[in-house]
């Protein structure tokens, strides 16, 4: 997705095989469980796409008050930050500072109105994980977002935690080579990566070695984990060491995502080998 308001759907050789024209700038996207590709807009809409018969589907997430202000207000705006997509199909989308849940047929059925701008959301083994400030809110995917978060991370903001805004969450099981826990990586405004152990409920160690906001990070099979900077830097990190394995440069522009994917052998098994694509405001993607 791109600014320049177009979709484009690559092959395995990076070739475009199609392209979809949207009325605004495209700020988040997500593939459902169907295949059809859910995007988000610099105008608070999704779009539901599907990719073999070319319809779409829009649905508008914006809260009435979000609709009064932008109407009040030429220079507000409201942006789809992320979207998620659980194993039923159910979309959980942040808007503004908003996170809503839609149902099958696209319609906003909850709302929560966070302390900062929805921008980490992540749905991992029935749970929805919300950066909500500087904390981690854990919800049952059951439940949605109504009532009380069943756990929160960190418990009053003591010990090791972040001091600005989350931004971004990455999630995967036995993360630590010596545990069988659940584990995630956040990455805040306030330059920190910190790593937690969900069973433990703590934070393991966090990265400090970037200048600039943490805007996305990734872990892969292999216990590494990368965090993309808007100081243009990729840093990767082996988990089981806590240290720092490589610094990646090739960026000029702040690094806006950095993805890792599982690639399958002829077997089927899941290989350690890291596959890592990262995209930057220099409109390159390596």
């Amino acid at each position: 997705g791109s600014a320049d308001n177009t979709i484009r759907i690559l092959d395995k050789n990076c070739s475009t095989v199609n392209i979809f024209a949207q009325s605004s700038p495209v700020t988040a996207l997500e593939f459902n469980r169907s295949g059809d590709l859910v995007t988000g807009s610099a105008t608070g809409t999704l779009v539901i796409t599907n990719t073999v018969s070319q319809n779409q589907q829009f649905a508008d997430i914006t809260s009435e008050e979000q609709q009064a202000q932008l109407q009040r207000d030429d220079e507000f705006s409201i942006s789809v930050n992320a979207i998620c997509v659980t194993a039923t199909n159910v979309i959980i989308a942040g808007v503004g500072s908003d996170v809503v849940v839609l149902d099958e047929n696209h319609h906003v059925v909850k709302r929560k109105t966070l302390r900062s701008p929805a921008n980490a959301i992540a749905v991992h083994l029935e749970k929805i994980y919300i950066g909500n400030g500087t904390t981690i809110e854990v919800f049952a995917e059951a439940d949605g977002i109504e009532g009380d978060p069943e756990v929160v991370f960190p418990p009053n903001n003591d010990g090791l935690h972040h001091t600005e805004a989350i931004r971004c969450i990455a999630i995967r099981d036995k993360f630590l080579s010596s545990s069988t826990s659940s584990g995630s990586a956040t990455g805040g405004d306030d330059s920190r990566v910190i790593v937690w152990d969900f069973k433990a409920k703590t934070p393991v160690f966090e990265i400090t070695v970037h200048s600039d906001v943490i805007n996305s990070v990734t872990m892969t099979n292999s216990g590494m984990l990368y965090a993309g900077s808007g100081d243009s830097d990729i840093s990767v990190f082996t988990l089981h060491a806590q240290t720092e394995a490589q610094r990646i440069k090739f960026h000029k522009g702040a690094i806006s995502c950095v993805r890792a994917w599982p690639q399958l052998a002829a077997d089927g098994d899941t290989q350690d080998e890291d596959f890592v694509l990262a995209s930057s405001l220099d409109k390159l993607v390596e």
